[in-house]
């Protein structure tokens, strides 16, 4: 497992200006977003947060906001995924993923809060936060087509990267908390790369829908004029540990369940890398020198599974690892 980089703080100002840009790149490929649909909604409240502050500098500042800590974890969730799509505007590849784009008016585009199920829209998009990632680090991306899928032919993802081999990526979206269920996703994904044209691949899982999110971000009272006070943590660090225990538990669940020889001999000679890795994020207060700060905390967690197995992960491998969970900071990928 990797560190998550450093956070890099967004001001008020910085996320108003991104939510017009965005609406601009959306228009340019021929999208509006939708009247009444999260990402319209998400987006009023970027600007809304601006424009509260404007108002708290100047002693304005007199509402309350109902669903405050909700509308937050949304947003913020939100403004990064505008923020990644942005900083890949200018991409040769950046076009592959406009049918995904097309997508973001019709369900749940934040992957910090759950999604019912039901929404597969919502998966979808995890899709496309793990093939920005891959843009920004590779080239020759393909993604399953999100309304004409291949019905799992090919893994979700396709994208040569720096080894210069053709990276299969399976991405599966856990919604329950059978480990038998958990060892079915990993195995479908699994045969995904197997029967595509990838070189090498990995199977990539969500726990948006199982993180404990307003655990993490508690709402710990309201203020005299009914205003909600929000929990910040001193340190991220010690959220990443609560968020990566809970994903370690499930892989130690189905391994326990089904067996290291079960899993080892389900892998072995495969393409997939003997690794299962899930990118872990959430909106969290975290305490700055300039006082208590809302903020994403996002990385790649990569739980190694190579006992048993003839291949292990090589120092390339490892590198790419590496890269992919740079790719889901907003800044530049070391």
């Amino acid at each position: 497992m990797w560190q998550p980089k450093s956070f890099e703080l967004t001001s008020f100002e910085q996320a108003a200006m991104s939510v017009d840009a965005f609406k601009q790149l959306l228009y340019s490929k021929g999208i509006e977003i939708k009247s009444g649909s999260e990402l319209e909604y998400d987006c009023q409240v970027l600007k809304e947060i601006y424009y509260q502050h404007l108002k708290f500098k100047s002693g304005d500042a007199t509402s309350v906001w109902p669903k405050f800590r909700d509308d937050l974890q949304r947003s913020i969730g939100a403004l990064n995924l505008i923020q990644l799509i942005l900083s890949q505007a200018e991409h040769p590849n950046f076009d592959v993923l406009v049918p995904h784009l097309r997508l973001l008016s019709n369900g749940a585009i934040s992957q910090t809060k759950s999604a019912p199920s039901t929404d597969s829209i919502s998966n979808k998009i995890f899709e496309l936060r793990l093939a920005l990632s891959c843009l920004r680090i590779g080239s020759e991306l393909s993604l399953d087509d999100p309304i004409k899928s291949s019905g799992g032919k090919n893994p979700d993802i396709m994208c040569r990267l720096r080894d210069n081999k053709i990276w299969g990526f399976a991405c599966k979206v856990i919604h329950g908390d059978a480990p038998m269920s958990f060892f079915h996703l990993f195995e479908s994904g699994v045969a995904q790369i197997e029967k595509s044209q990838a070189e090498i691949g990995l199977v990539i899982v969500s726990m948006k829908n199982r993180i404990p999110h307003e655990e993490i971000f508690p709402e710990l009272g309201q203020t005299n004029g009914e205003g909600v006070i929000l929990g910040a943590h001193p340190k991220w660090e010690s959220v990443r540990m609560i968020i990566s225990s809970l994903f370690q538990q499930r892989v130690d669940d189905m391994v326990k369940h089904v067996g290291n020889g079960q899993i080892a001999n389900m892998l072995r000679g495969k393409k997939a890398l003997p690794a299962i890795a899930c990118p872990l994020e959430a909106v969290i207060g975290i305490a700055t020198d300039r006082g208590p700060v809302p903020t994403i905390l996002s990385y790649l967690h990569t739980i190694r599974m190579d006992w048993g197995v003839a291949k292990r992960l090589d120092k390339s491998a490892e590198q790419i690892l590496r890269d992919l969970n740079a790719g889901l900071a907003v800044g530049r990928p070391s």
